[in-house]
């Protein structure tokens, strides 16, 4: 904001009050945008209804000076039909300083912050496989996760038509081609000021997994939204990632984890 881009933030639980008055807003009793779109993929479609209206119509003179600049407050509404015909449906709330006219563009800027989450643990899943990872004593999860964001960062880095896993696969190989690879890692300020690296290389620190006021546990790598995981012997499906203050916000779905 002190360089005075727009944004786009995820309004977050830790703003109770506000987030009553936002999801409160959208009763059709202001001037509405909208913007719909449809992806399939895999036998699942997902419908998303992007909706913003202004926000000077909606929130008190204090309330919109606590955010520079703030313009527009949106809803998107989210319909996922899976292929077994279950659906899972999500309201979620952002707070933006673009206008409500620019409801296309707002909903490129969410579409596009979903994109890069998918695919840091796309990557981390598929790539390097860390699902299948069973280290568990002290801090090794949390430092083999780090090492792997590190790396992932580092082989971004590199322009040339191979695929990440067959650039790790050919760094293991080959050692000149390693050693360009940890030049690219080395050069500085010009590595470490693109956006694209701190993307994948978030802090590894704790997140606590709750359920409401009910505190579930704790994991190391926040899962994206809509997925499901397993602890305290159940199963929950992710609600809300708050990553500043390192919270999981989940419920519980059908289904029981055995020992």
């Amino acid at each position: 904001m002190e360089s005075e881009a727009d944004y786009v933030l995820a309004l977050k639980r830790n703003h109770k009050h506000l987030a009553e008055d936002v999801k409160d807003a959208f009763t059709g009793r202001c001037k509405e945008f909208a913007y719909n779109t449809l992806e399939k993929d895999h036998g699942r479609v997902e419908e998303r209804t992007y909706t913003a209206l202004c926000s000077q119509e909606v929130l008190d003179e204090s309330q919109c000076d606590a955010w520079k600049n703030l313009s527009s407050l949106i809803q998107v509404d989210r319909l996922v039909t899976l292929s077994d015909r279950t659906e899972r449906h999500e309201k979620q709330y952002y707070l933006s300083s673009l206008p409500a006219e620019a409801v296309e563009k707002i909903s490129s800027c969410i579409r596009g912050h979903w994109g890069i989450e998918n695919r840091l643990h796309w990557h981390l899943d598929v790539t390097f496989r860390e699902d299948h990872c069973r280290a568990r004593k002290e801090y090794a999860a949390t430092n083999l996760n780090t090492i792997r964001k590190l790396a992932l960062a580092i082989v971004s880095q590199q322009k040339d038509k191979l695929s990440l896993r067959k650039r790790l696969f050919k760094a293991a190989l080959n050692i000149d081609y390693l050693k360009k690879l940890l030049k690219i890692s080395l050069a500085g300020e010009r590595v470490v000021n693109d956006y694209k690296f701190y993307a994948v290389f978030r802090e590894n620190e704790e997140y606590t997994v709750r359920c409401d006021s009910e505190e579930l546990g704790t994991i190391v790598k926040p899962p994206p939204v809509m997925s499901k995981i397993a602890i305290a012997g159940h199963v929950w499906e992710v609600e809300e990632v708050d990553y500043k203050h390192h919270v999981v916000y989940c419920h519980r779905v059908g289904g029981v984890v055995h020992a």
